[in-house]
């Protein structure tokens, strides 16, 4: 995989307001290869769904410059997005005995050599302007309300084709059995589908500072995610567009100081109502994932962070958050291969990908080496608790909770650049990203381990 991208910000001060504009341009290659049936026999001989995306987004916001009575923001956004993918699975010997369960004349004609393509093309314009303002009612309580107008329109195409060694040789039986068994498993598809969107978003926020380094606040937001659209080779009860999301979320908070900034201490306690909540399901029919609306999802918890000046040059901080997280509606999902039925209602079951227990904890030194120069070398310890990954709450896709240990060092320069060496997962941690049951239900769990150590690079320039 190949990426990279790029933004530019710049701001003009002009009489009583700065004017923003932020343009950035971002693209990907990324070309799979691996061994998608997870065996050593030739189930699948190529199994792979190539893409590659362009976006580009412009925002230009206006805002009030220093303290007013009334402090407002104003802009516009807009966002450009190509993504156009290519998928090919092939088969070998060994799919018709793996996945028919047989080996014979008919299945090996079938399968053996058997190829399906898919291509898949997605265009996406979205537009949107925006507004917030605070009304500072004393010097301490504030009133914030902010709104978001967005108009979005998604276009797509997919295609699929097939191919494979010709059939003509066969007996009328084999024939009419090979013929069956290729459409079990792909046959030509092409459609077309797009979606139009305008929504109104927006929050409102009531602060009170209690004294000099004590800030309490109230938060009522209202917000959607997109819709999109599914384009692969799913079943005919399978829509091929995603609703949108609605979300409503609220949240009460305690951000606190000492007066000589030393210690800092945040609090907050949320609750969430989503609708329309999409998910990564599994279509049995066509052995394929796609993403599909289930229902209404409640999420809920508290979180805390903190900071503390031990010395000087050394700091340490740390966060933890407690997360109740489930389906309140998901009447119809597909059951795991553990439990033979058609449907399973996961109502008031655990959200998947949803940790009960996530925090962190690190810790900086900084020391100057020139008046222009200062050194310094961090740490940060991260941990999760287990999580399921499969929609469908599969037994086989719990992922247990794991820890991970990041580290750097490296310069500041002349309050201008900075300069650093880093590592991720610095001890080289085995872990899962992703476990679920493989297509077909073989019992095979697939998973994706994640990021081993990574050594890289970054510098950074303020102009």
């Amino acid at each position: 995989m190949n990426q990279g991208g790029g933004s530019a910000k710049v701001d003009w001060n002009l009489p009583g307001h700065v004017l923003t504009s932020i343009t950035a341009y971002r693209f990907w290659n990324w070309k799979p290869r691996n061994d998608a049936d997870g065996t050593a026999l030739p189930v699948l001989t190529e199994a792979y769904n190539e893409s590659k995306q362009r976006q580009f987004t412009q925002e230009v916001r206006l805002a009030s410059a220093g303290k007013n009575t009334i402090d407002y923001v104003v802009g516009a956004f807009y966002f450009h997005q190509k993504l156009d993918s290519h998928a090919l699975t092939s088969y070998g010997s060994a799919a018709p005995i793996w996945l028919l369960g047989q080996s014979t004349v008919a299945t090996q004609a079938a399968l053996n050599g058997f190829a399906v393509t898919g291509d898949s093309r997605l265009r996406t314009n979205s537009y949107a302007a925006f507004g917030q303002g605070t009304w500072n009612i004393s010097d301490r309580l504030a009133l914030t309300v902010g709104a978001r107008y967005t108009k979005e329109k998604k276009t797509g195409s997919f295609v699929q084709t097939v191919d494979g060694p010709d059939l003509s040789g066969l007996s009328p039986t084999d024939l009419a059995i090979a013929r069956g068994s290729r459409a079990a498993f792909g046959a030509p598809n092409a459609y077309t589908n797009g979606t139009k969107e305008s929504k109104l978003s927006g929050q409102a926020n009531l602060s009170y500072k209690f004294s000099d380094g004590v800030l309490g606040y109230a938060t009522y937001a209202h917000g959607f995610k997109s819709g999109g659209l599914t384009l692969t080779n799913v079943g005919p009860t399978v829509p091929t567009t995603i609703e949108p999301e609605s979300i409503d979320h609220y949240e009460v908070g305690l951000k606190t100081r000492t007066a000589d900034q030393v210690l800092t201490v945040n609090v907050a306690a949320f609750w969430t109502i989503d609708k329309n909540y999409q998910a990564t399901l599994y279509d049995p029919i066509k052995t394929t994932t796609y993403v599909s609306n289930v229902g209404k999802v409640r999420s809920r918890g508290i979180e805390a962070e903190g900071s503390v000046k031990l010395a000087e040059g050394l700091t340490a901080y740390g966060a933890v958050t407690y997360l109740d997280a489930k389906y309140l509606s998901f009447k119809n999902s597909t059951c795991p291969i553990e439990i033979q039925a058609s449907f399973c209602d996961l109502s008031g079951r655990v959200l998947p990908g949803a940790p009960k227990w996530s925090g962190a904890v690190g810790g900086e030194y900084s020391h100057p080496v020139t008046p222009d120069v200062e050194a310094y070398v961090g740490f940060d310890y991260s941990y999760r608790s287990s999580i399921y990954y499969a929609s469908n709450l599969a037994a086989s896709s719990r992922i247990p909770g794991y820890s991970l240990v990041n580290a750097r060092v490296g310069a500041r320069i002349d309050e201008r650049f900075d300069v650093s060496v880093w590592a991720r997962n610095l001890f080289n941690k085995d872990y899962f990203s992703t476990l679920q049951p493989a297509a077909f239900n073989t019992g095979l769990v697939s998973g994706v381990l994640g990021d081993p150590r990574v050594i890289g690079f970054t510098g950074r320039v303020r102009f």
